[in-house]
């Protein structure tokens, strides 16, 4: 008990109004396998971040020379699946659900925003292999880029543009998404199903 007869639980709370952040009740229609694909995804990019930037501090020598480094390579590949495969379960659901209704186009716009980026970063971290069959993929991309008009915005040629791209400027440009995206589901609450 503090002087004013609080416990110091109450305080936290009064002094960290974040905790409101997290919900206190699911309502019983989200309280299902299926309504918590967005953690997994969320989840596997966590790890994605997690082993991406671990490899980035230990180099790429140490990533295809030791059994270590070998093991960081493929959690940060097999993340990469898992943040995919649930992004795209995830989409799915809302789309089904009809989640993407009024009052809460915005946030299927950020979810949609999400999804191209992660698509683009994949891309960008398939060409950061620099083995032949991602030089193979870089120009096939470039050809793609060039006959849509905007090859002269992105050179997925320029080894250092694509890695600065994949390990910074997308993955910084997702997390500011993806806050917006958790602040908008946070305000307007789960989506009642159809």
């Amino acid at each position: 008990m503090s002087k004013n007869g609080a416990t110091p639980d109450e305080t936290l709370e009064k002094r960290l109004p974040l905790l409101d952040a997290v919900p206190k009740t699911i309502p019983r229609y989200a309280n299902t396998l299926w309504y918590g694909l967005g953690g997994f995804t969320l989840l596997a990019f966590f790890l994605l971040v997690a082993s991406g930037v671990w490899m980035v501090a230990a180099g790429m020598d140490w990533v295809h020379t030791s059994a270590w480094g070998h093991y960081v390579h493929a959690v940060h590949f097999w993340s990469a699946q898992a943040f995919m495969l649930f992004l795209l379960l995830h989409f799915l659901r809302v789309f089904f659900t009809g989640a993407y209704r009024k009052p809460r186009e915005f946030t299927w716009m950020t979810g949609v925003l999400l999804m191209i980026m992660a698509i683009i970063t994949g891309l960008m971290g398939y060409i950061t292999r620099a083995d032949w069959s991602a030089q193979w993929h870089a120009f096939e991309a470039k050809d793609l880029l060039n006959a849509a008009h905007i090859g002269g915005l992105v050179n997925v040629l320029n080894y250092q543009l694509v890695f600065a791209l994949h390990t910074a400027a997308i993955p910084l440009v997702m997390i500011a998404l993806m806050a917006v995206h958790f602040i908008l589901v946070r305000l307007h609450g789960v989506a009642r199903p159809y």
